[in-house]
């Protein structure tokens, strides 16, 4: 935030300045328990810092994981949650706006995959798509959207690894 560098250990936050590392609270909305929080894909958003948050348990062959939201945090105060539909998996900029992609589950067995821009303070939906695997990550380039799908371990197919091409809303596709 600013000029500092902020860094993320599972359950800990701390700003790096000329002091050295400043250790910050870390409080996240709606989740009481810190223990095996971390907090992945920081990224500057105006004046914030916009991150994901879920809960990891390493075991001996699996990794389970719990996602817990985006969150945005500003300077001189305690994260809030980003208020959007399904589970937040990318915060990606382009050309100075702020993108959240979440994915879910669809009843028809596909996903919903949702692009949210970040416009003032609010999270406004952008772009939605329906796809055939868990939506993992985003990216904008030109007038459109990419999606790239993944998958949860043991839960996969041969859709993970694609690429699926949204239009950016109010621009008219290439025919």
């Amino acid at each position: 935030l600013g000029p500092d560098l902020l860094v993320a250990t599972p359950g800990r936050l701390a700003r790096i300045d000329a002091r050295g590392a400043v250790p910050l609270p870390l409080a996240l909305p709606g989740v009481s328990d810190l223990s095996h929080v971390e907090l992945r894909r920081p990224t500057h958003c105006g004046d914030a810092v916009v991150f994901l948050a879920l809960r990891a348990i390493y075991g001996r062959d699996a990794v389970h994981t719990e996602p817990l939201g985006a969150f945005a945090l500003r300077a001189g105060s305690v994260p809030s949650k980003i208020a959007v539909e399904g589970t937040p998996t990318d915060v990606f900029t382009s050309d100075g706006s702020c993108y959240l992609l979440t994915s879910r589950p669809t009843d028809d067995g596909h996903y919903l995959a949702s692009i949210y821009a970040r416009r003032g303070d609010r999270w406004m939906l952008d772009a939605a798509a329906s796809v055939d695997a868990f939506a993992r990550s985003g990216e904008l380039l030109g007038r459109f959207f990419y999606i790239g799908l993944g998958c949860e371990p043991g839960a996969c197919d041969a859709t993970a690894g694609h690429l699926v091409r949204v239009p950016v809303a109010g621009k008219r596709a290439p025919s």
